[in-house]
């Protein structure tokens, strides 16, 4: 029989790797600019200056944010729990920075966002997502 991965998983996997390769992008662009790379900045100037206000940390920021993409992804497709809690953690601070940029900034299209990650986190703490991850052997009960 063939066990195939919930295509839920299989699309929030590929969302995840998609993530670190951008956010690693974004964090190379912001410590080297002048270079191809700054084209990333086109979907988002403001971002950008955002970014840049923050100075130094925001290239450490992102690639905290590369690498935990990274960990998400790996451990979803591998189909571990600290996987999908991994994601987990990425959806919520997620949420929490849409949360902030709406009643800090303004920012309308964090709105839209912000249920778009609750929805992901909520997926990733179903039982759907869970299935066919490897259950922990119990011990026999003494006797």
């Amino acid at each position: 029989m063939i066990d195939l991965r919930p295509a839920g998983v299989v699309a929030l996997t590929i969302l995840f790797y998609l993530g670190t390769v951008l956010c690693f992008a974004a964090a190379l662009s912001l410590a080297e600019p002048g270079t191809i790379l700054d084209v990333i900045w086109r979907l988002d100037p403001s971002a950008r200056a955002g970014l840049m206000e923050l100075g130094g940390i925001s290239v450490t920021i992102l690639i905290a944010v590369s690498v935990a993409s990274a960990l998400a992804a790996v451990g979803l497709w591998i189909r571990r729990p600290w996987g999908r809690w991994a994601g987990i953690a990425v959806l919520v601070v997620t949420m929490v920075g849409n949360f902030a940029n709406v009643f800090f900034q303004g920012d309308g299209g964090a709105l839209v966002e912000l249920p778009i990650a609750g929805i992901l986190a909520a997926y990733l703490m179903s039982g759907r997502a869970k299935r066919g991850e490897p259950v922990p052997e119990t011990d026999p009960p003494l006797a």
